[in-house]
């Protein structure tokens, strides 16, 4: 009887105390860049910082999509981030576990943006880089330029063709020697054509005709061409 009286009794004093808030996961944001910038202020004869924003980058995005004050950017190195919310407490954290965060008090009102760009959402959008093509001549203008190959047993030679989109430098062409980098993302047809293994949309181009002539493209890593 005792017994069962003090077990009534922790029932009843776990169920007043305080409940720990829920941490829901609101977006796993995918991250190319997590980077600090010192800020200055206009007044006064100072001339180092007054401070410090951490700012996160998602891939093919040139403005940073979230900037937390402070330095923070050692805390996010896996590639993602995860807004996190507790309650009415938001925070920015570096691990699925939320053990290494930053509190967010702006995340709350940008709920939606960064909603949208949770990975769920942006599966299959992304460019990756798909293959090389080694080149031995190119041609054309500053908007449209064609790499070619060496030619075989006299035939014409094979190339493919870039074309400049609206965001794209217009020397984009010149940016080009030697060797293209093939990006492509799954929700594409064709391909993209950038002149370094990283994707810019201010210096890559459309590529024409890719599709369907990745025998003209160089081995992977592993030995094998796209198909």
């Amino acid at each position: 009887m005792h017994n069962t009286s003090l077990f009534l009794m922790t029932a009843i004093l776990l169920f007043l105390l305080p409940r720990a808030g829920f941490a829901e996961t609101v977006a796993t944001i995918q991250t190319e860049a997590v980077t600090e910038r010192a800020i200055y202020g206009g007044l006064g004869g100072g001339t180092g910082p007054i401070g410090a924003v951490t700012e996160f980058f998602a891939p093919e995005n040139p403005s940073p999509f979230l900037t937390l004050g402070g330095e923070h950017a050692a805390l996010f190195s896996s590639g993602h981030v995860y807004i996190v919310q507790n309650e009415n407490a938001w925070q920015v954290c570096g691990d699925a576990a939320a053990t290494a965060c930053v509190p967010c008090g702006e995340c709350a009102q940008m709920k939606d943006t960064l909603a949208a760009l949770d990975i769920s959402k942006t599966a299959g959008t992304y460019k990756q880089q798909a293959a090389t093509f080694t080149y031995n001549a190119k041609s054309g203008t500053a908007a449209r330029v064609e790499l070619h190959k060496p030619a075989a047993n006299g035939q014409a030679t094979p190339y493919i063709t870039g074309v400049a989109g609206a965001q794209t430098h217009a020397q984009a062409a010149d940016r080009f020697a030697g060797t293209a980098f093939l990006f492509k993302s799954a929700r594409e047809k064709d391909y993209t054509i950038c002149p370094a293994p990283r994707y810019d949309a201010s210096a890559c181009l459309v590529c024409t005709d890719c599709m369907g002539k990745e025998s003209l493209f160089d081995a992977a890593e592993n030995g094998t061409t796209p198909h």
